[in-house]
């Protein structure tokens, strides 16, 4: 029997990721059907529909997960999604009204110059593509009390 899986992973684009990312799926006999890549500034992003047989499953998810989180914007853009996901269960099942709900977002603005700041209006949009509002830092004091405890 045979799994349909798909895999998102974006981080600082280098040369030969793309080669990396098949050569995992690979490694587990997946099949690739197809795949949608962008590369924004120096920021890379995949998303991948692949056809793997079940028993190889559980261990090609076991590899990716040892891999997540090791840069800066694949850990704050992996926060975002799980609030946007939050935020649209709030929406969907319990019929929050979506302009109650802001997004707080683990980055400073662009003008602070910062580490995080180069991200800023990428998880701004991601957000805002959602139908949410956002905060960015300083004033987005949910994302400094809570993220760093469920992605670092």
């Amino acid at each position: 029997m045979r799994d349909k899986l798909i895999i998102s992973a974006s981080g600082p684009d280098r040369k030969g990721i793309v080669s990396e990312i098949s050569s995992i799926i690979n490694q587990f006999n997946g099949n690739i059907e197809t795949s949608r890549m962008i590369r924004l500034e120096e920021q890379f992003s995949i998303l991948i529909l692949i056809e793997i047989e079940n028993i190889n499953t559980k261990n090609l998810k076991n590899k990716i997960e040892s891999n997540r989180f090791n840069s800066l914007v694949s850990r704050i853009t992996e926060e975002t999604r799980r609030s946007i996901e939050i935020a649209s269960l709030l929406i969907e099942e319990y019929d929050y009204d979506p302009s109650f709900i802001e997004v707080h977002l683990d980055v400073s603005p662009f003008t602070a110059g910062n580490a995080t700041s180069k991200f800023s209006e990428m998880l701004k949009g991601y957000v805002q593509g959602h139908g949410l509002d956002y905060k960015l830092k300083p004033d987005a004091w949910a994302s400094q009390s809570i993220a760093d405890k469920h992605s670092k």
